[in-house]
């Protein structure tokens, strides 16, 4: 038996199906805690939500699935034996697998099998570690900034920056923060609560801070809320390109 049959197996000779609940508008709500088998290209892959979640990707989607109204969920793609279905490289996702479970990547890959797993890599929203790319090679990082005023609520008004881990380092050595946090598995959140009247200075500056690192906006500033009566939250989005250089 060749290595891995063990835990990947053909859908042809697979019984088992994922733990998931159907509602009665078609949709699959899949539910925590319970093991969970997905069809990725053929290959069967059995796994917990918690794992899956650190992705961008899945946390996505198990946040529109268990949306509580039925008309906003997203309809997922199964197949025959109700299994959520995703059309990639199914052998190549036993890697992404263990990234998330892990935080390890195989090393030694030709060049043709490395640039498959960045290509789903990318796809799943997940950043490789510094350590595992080449000297030379390109990666293009992302930020998010996110500030909200609170005028009419009790709510403290607070600044957002979400970015990877190595990014957030970065950041957090310009100005300190009241706190930090995971939201996936390549992304922390920063936050920092202040006055309504201090928000939009500390954000301009430390949008000047990510010019200064090399940081550009990408695409439109979002506007989420106007008027008086609701919070006012903007969201701008920034990249950057980097070379990595040798140790």
């Amino acid at each position: 038996m060749a290595l891995g049959d063990n835990v990947r197996q053909s859908v042809e000779d697979e019984e088992q199906t994922g733990h998931h609940e159907k509602t009665a508008d078609g949709t699959h709500v899949f539910e925590h805690g319970k093991p969970l088998t997905l069809n990725v290209g053929g290959v069967l892959h059995t796994t917990c939500d918690a794992t899956l979640r650190k992705a961008p990707f899945f946390a996505a989607l198990f946040r529109h699935t268990e949306d509580a109204e039925a008309g906003h969920r997203m309809l997922n793609t199964v197949d025959t034996k109700g299994r959520l279905f995703l059309d990639r490289d199914g052998q190549t996702f036993q890697d992404v697998l263990s990234f998330l479970r892990s935080d390890r990547l195989p090393k030694h890959l030709d060049r043709e099998d490395r640039e498959r797993l960045m290509t789903e890599l990318e796809f799943f929203g997940l950043d490789p570690p510094h350590s595992w790319m080449e000297p030379g090679e390109e990666r293009e990082e992302t930020a998010t900034l996110v500030w909200c005023t609170n005028r009419q609520f009790s709510v403290k008004s607070c600044v957002t920056f979400v970015a990877s881990r190595e990014v957030a380092n970065e950041v957090s050595q310009i100005c300190s923060w009241d706190g930090e946090s995971q939201v996936t598995k390549s992304q922390v959140k920063l936050t920092k609560t202040m006055s309504d009247e201090d928000v939009l200075a500390f954000a301009s500056a430390l949008e000047g801070e990510l010019s200064l690192l090399g940081f550009r906006e990408h695409g439109p500033t979002e506007q989420l809320c106007v008027g008086v009566e609701w919070p006012n939250t903007v969201r701008r989005r920034f990249s950057r390109h980097r070379t990595l250089m040798h140790v």
